[in-house]
C-alpha cells in the first residue's frame, strides 16, 4: 500500500470466517516467507479452541477458513474415507453414507 494511503480492508470483532471468529484486539503484522513486507492482519478463535493470525486480506478473500484443523468437515472426510477402507477389506461396498451426530448421547 502506498504511504498516505487509507487501509481498505476491515473486519469486526465477532465476524465469522468459515470455522474461525476475529478477536477482540489490536491488528497485527504477518510476514510471509521470502516477503520483503509485512501484511495487516488480526487474531482469529478456531472452533476447535485454537488461535492464529491470519491477514486481512486472506479472510476477506476466502483463502483462510480455520486453523489448518479443518474442523467438522474434515473429522467427517477421515470417517467417511475409513468406514469405505473397512467395507472394502470385508467384501462389502458402500452405495451410500449417511452420517449423523448423536447429541443426545
Amino acid at each position: 500500500m502506498p504511504r498516505g494511503a487509507k487501509p481498505s480492508l476491515f473486519v469486526s470483532p465477532g465476524d465469522r470466517f468459515g470455522h474461525g471468529v476475529v478477536l477482540l484486539g489490536d491488528e497485527v503484522r504477518i510476514t510471509r516467507p521470502g516477503a520483503a513486507v509485512t501484511e495487516r492482519g488480526v487474531m482469529v478463535a478456531c472452533d476447535c479452541g485454537s488461535t492464529y493470525a491470519a491477514s486481512l486480506s486472506s479472510l476477506n478473500r476466502g483463502f483462510v477458513t480455520s486453523c489448518g484443523c479443518g474442523g467438522q468437515d474434515w473429522d467427517e472426510q477421515i470417517l467417511r474415507r475409513q468406514i469405505r477402507a473397512l467395507a472394502r477389506a470385508a467384501g462389502y461396498k458402500v452405495r451410500s453414507l449417511t452420517l449423523v451426530r448423536d447429541d443426545a448421547g
